[in-house]
Order: C-alpha cells, then sequence, then structure tokens
C-alpha cells in the first residue's frame, strides 16, 4: 500500500506518518463535538465557523482575541501562533468536520457518510471531492480569490479521473480516493498561506524557481492546426524561461508584441502524468502538466515606469497540459487561473517547419508594437554587506545565446545588501540580472531582482545615487 501511494503522489505523501497524523487528529476531533468550529449546525452556519477557524491559521497566522480563554486553548492545541506550526493536522480536521473522512478506527476503513455499501464507494468518493471542492471554491471567495490555481487542478482531476480506468496494469488503486483529495485540500490552503504572506511567497517563488522547466517547446504556434491563420506565436528559448512573439498579420506587415513565458513542473498530479498517458493509444505520447505564467510587455514596463497603465490584464497564471510525440511537441492546452478577453481557455497546437505561417513570417516587414526588454543574470560575487553585479553592455544583455564566449567583466556594480532586506539572505545560484529596456526610444539599465519584482534603474550615476549603488573595478572595493 505504501508503494501504491508513492506512486499517486509521487512520493509527497508518507502513508505511516499519513496514519499517524489521521489517527492523532481523529482522536482530537472526537473531544470537540460541541466546539462551535464542527458542531452539528446548518451548512451556512458551518461554513461561516470554519471560515473564521481557517483565517486564524492561513489568513492571519494568529489566534484571535476575542475568543473565550476556552476557545483559545482550543486553538492553542492546534495550532502554535509562535511558530506558525499546526500541531493537529488541519486539512483532516476539515475533512473530518465536512463528514469527508470518517473518525479512524483500527480496522483503517477510510469511507465517508455517503458509503452505505462497498459497491456504492466510487459514487460516494466523487461525492466527496464534490463536497470539498465546492467548500473551498467558496472559501476561496470568502478571501476574495477569483481563482486558486490548485482548485482547478482539483477540479480538473474531478473531471478527467472517471474517464479513465479505475486501475491500470501496475496498481490495483482507484482513479479517485481519499488520500489524493488529501493532497489536493492540503494544496489549495498550502497556496492560500502563501498568498497570505509576503515572507512566505518569496520563499515559496524560491522554491518554485528551482523547479523551472525548460520543455522543447521552441517554433511556431497557432490557434489552428492547418497554419492558416492571420494571428500566431514564436516561441523562443531563453536564459531565463521564454519569450513569445504574439505575431497579428495587418495590411501586410507583421505586428508583434513580445511577453515572457514561465513554467514550471506540476509533477504531483497522478492522473495526468501517469493514467491518461497511459491510456493513449500511441506508444511514444507523452502528457506533461506544468503550471506557470505569461507576462506582457505591459507588465513589466508599469512596474519600471509608474506612469504606464493598462486596462487590461498583463499577468496570466494558468496550469497547461503539452503533449508531445517522442521529444517533439504536439499541443498545449491552457487553462488560465482566471479568464479574460485576452486569455481563455485554450489549445495552440505546434507547426512543421514548412507550414504556410512560417514560410510568411520570413517574408514581411515586422513591427513592434509593444515593449523592449532583455534580461541577463550577472551576479559575480557576494560580500557580508553588498552584492556585486558584472557589468554589461547593451549587446551583451541582449544577446540570445546561453554563454557568451570570453565574457569577463572589467567593473561591476556594487549594491547595498541594506537596499532590499531579501538581499541577505542572497546566494550565488540566486537570480540578480541586469535588464536593458526601451520606452518610446530612450534606453534605459536596471538591477532586477525577478523574484520579488524590484527593480533599480542605474542607467546614469544620478539613478545609481538613489540606491547608493556604485560601479567599482574590483569586487571588495570601497
Amino acid at each position: 500500500m505504501s508503494e501504491e501511494v508513492n506512486f499517486m503522489c509521487d512520493n509527497s505523501i508518507d502513508l505511516e506518518d499519513f496514519i499517524y497524523r489521521y489517527q492523532q487528529a481523529s482522536d482530537f476531533y472526537k473531544t470537540l463535538k460541541r466546539s462551535k468550529y464542527i458542531k452539528n449546525v446548518n451548512k451556512d452556519d458551518l461554513y461561516k465557523h470554519l471560515f473564521a477557524f481557517l483565517d486564524m491559521i492561513y489568513k492571519d497566522n494568529c489566534i484571535n482575541e476575542g475568543l473565550s480563554n476556552k476557545e483559545k486553548k482550543i486553538m492553542g492545541e492546534i495550532y502554535n501562533e509562535e511558530e506558525d506550526t499546526m500541531r493537529i493536522d488541519v486539512p483532516i480536521l476539515l475533512m473530518l468536520a465536512l463528514n469527508v473522512f470518517p473518525t479512524f478506527n483500527t480496522a483503517g476503513d477510510l469511507s465517508s457518510e455517503h458509503e452505505k455499501e462497498i459497491i456504492k464507494s466510487k459514487s460516494s468518493i466523487e461525492k466527496d471531492f464534490n463536497t470539498m471542492y465546492n467548500f473551498l471554491k467558496d472559501y476561496a471567495k470568502h478571501l476574495e480569490y477569483d481563482e486558486l490555481i490548485p482548485l482547478i487542478i482539483m477540479e480538473r482531476t474531478m473531471i478527467e479521473a472517471p474517464k479513465v480506468k479505475d486501475t491500470n496494469e501496475e496498481y490495483a488503486i482507484p482513479a479517485l480516493n481519499r488520500i489524493v483529495l488529501y493532497w489536493h485540500v492540503s494544496s489549495v490552503l498550502y497556496q492560500i498561506d502563501v498568498n497570505e504572506h509576503s515572507d512566505k511567497s518569496r520563499v515559496a517563488t524560491i522554491a518554485l524557481r528551482k523547479s523551472q522547466s525548460f520543455p522543447k517547446i521552441s517554433g511556431y504556434w497557432c490557434l489552428d492546426k492547418s497554419g492558416v491563420s492571420n494571428s500566431y506565436w514564436i516561441i523562443k528559448k531563453t536564459i531565463w524561461g521564454y519569450t513569445i512573439n504574439m505575431c497579428q498579420i495587418k495590411d501586410g506587415i507583421i505586428e508583434y508584441e513580445s511577453a515572457e513565458l514561465y513554467l514550471y513542473d506540476y509533477v504531483d498530479n497522478y492522473f495526468d502524468n501517469n493514467l491518461i498517458a497511459k491510456n493513449k493509444k500511441e506508444e511514444k505520447f507523452r502528457r506533461s502538466l506544468y503550471q506557470g505564467f505569461i507576462a506582457n510587455s505591459k507588465f513589466l514596463a508599469a512596474i519600471l515606469d509608474e506612469s504606464i497603465t493598462s486596462d487590461k490584464p498583463d499577468v496570466c497564471t494558468f496550469v497547461c497540459y503539452i503533449d508531445f510525440n517522442n521529444d517533439l511537441p504536439i499541443s498545449i492546452e491552457f487553462f488560465p487561473s482566471s479568464s479574460s478577453e485576452s486569455f481563455k481557455h485554450c489549445t495552440y497546437y505546434a507547426l512543421s517547419p514548412d507550414s504556410p505561417i512560417k514560410k510568411i513570417d520570413n517574408k514581411l516587414q515586422k513591427k513592434n508594437i509593444g515593449f523592449e526588454y532583455y534580461c541577463r543574470n550577472s551576479l559575480a560575487a557576494i560580500t557580508c554587506g553588498h552584492l556585486y553585479l558584472g557589468c554589461m553592455s547593451k549587446e551583451q544583455i541582449c544577446a540570445e545565446a546561453d554563454y557568451i564566449p570570453d565574457l569577463h567583466y572589467d567593473s561591476f556594480y556594487k549594491i547595498p545588501k541594506s537596499l532590499n532586506p531579501s538581499f541577505y539572505d542572497y546566494t550565488i545560484d540566486s537570480s540578480l540580472a541586469l535588464v536593458f529596456a526601451k520606452f518610446d526610444g530612450e534606453e534605459r539599465i536596471y538591477v532586477a531582482a525577478p523574484d520579488s519584482l524590484d527593480y533599480y534603474e542605474v542607467t546614469t550615476p544620478g539613478d545609481m545615487e538613489k540606491y547608493g549603488i556604485e560601479i567599482v573595478d574590483q569586487i571588495g572595493q570601497e
């Protein structure tokens, strides 16, 4: 069974530890039957109490001072406010309160209130998924979120899983089960905790960057498989992710606007990475699941220049499925976290080298209607009080090659760590870059900390003086 759970959840849940936490939470839950947060009340009141309970742990990270002493004691037994840690597994408590998990028994029967007979197990599990999904969706609305990516993944699981066989040849496990449901609930609550606290968001961003992925998707892409269209994308891999030239043919000219595309592994999904791929007839078919975002040039321009605004979303977060035949990409299906006129659920198809679009693209005149932006990582050294970034020319920053032969730094930007508290945590592997940007013909240079979206203009000595940044000839030079 432990091996099966590892397969389902890509080693993200230890079965023995889960059973221990489940029994611990179940024993604690039995003592809370009269607590206002979980006592048997109507649905609206129960949701209201549970929202307040979750707010303390995931939104406020503190126990409400307005609680009675008895309630504070109970909350203190669940949540360690000083260390911001859970003494009792909150996702399990939540699932117990919503009657999705039964209380633990020595037989280890993980059934729910919906199951009266074992034959009804499948429909019961689907009802439990719906119960938790609807609750979490309402909680997200309570927090004023339009969407949450882990909630989108959960919804996709509920749609896709019933379409595949309940078992596969390697493991006799159901396509929907409560271990997977627990993982989804935990993922949603974790994401809320990260979203609500900037310090956790930065840590999560750094951790996410380590999972950044670079699948082979460079090339021409179009919503029309045939490649006969006036609208298409050109995706190119860069050292920091990908650029997308979003092209539109108008009056014999190709107008395009650039955007940045970042992809990150989303491997903790049993259905998309295992069952769906296994059930495809093509032996060489492979489906990969990613999370990511597209930031168009207007978004970056608005960060660098406060006078620039936009009336449409400039960053689109999404999950996507990329299908491959061998290592050749076939399609990318995007599921945006919130739909807008500029980016809705859609599928782009990879075009062959001899497609009509590629021939037209090589022939017609091109016009950039967006904002030019180039970025290159050049963190060279770290001392107790400063970071040193190698000075680079515009041509070096804008170079397409991952590696610039014979590049050596003749001078360095000396950046005080006091400029940004996060700089004290930087290591030589952290992302600190030089950015070249062009605004209506005006060229500017910035020091960029992409993880926190902080930019410091260093175009002129006056710009550098604002931030205490200097140019020096040697590292460590005072």
